[in-house]
């Protein structure tokens, strides 16, 4: 059986500060559905902050998160 893929498109525009809590709060829900693969797509547009260095930290957090890649 395979799994169902969700994808979640996220537009970042000076966001810094919540990159760390969208991610906490997004690895919350998928632990709780382990028969999904999460997708997410982050389109920074035009940040002016530090919204990609941001991305970037979590962006390996995120691709090695057990759920599967994202």
């Amino acid at each position: 059986m395979s799994k169902d893929i969700i994808s979640i498109v996220v537009p970042c525009h000076n966001e810094e500060e919540m990159v760390p809590i969208f991610h906490k709060e997004i690895t919350a829900v998928s632990d709780q559905l382990p028969d999904a693969v999460f997708e997410l797509i982050f389109v920074n547009d035009g940040a002016k902050d530090a919204t990609l260095a941001e991305l970037k930290r979590d962006r390996d957090a995120l691709i090695g998160h057990p759920a599967g890649p994202v």
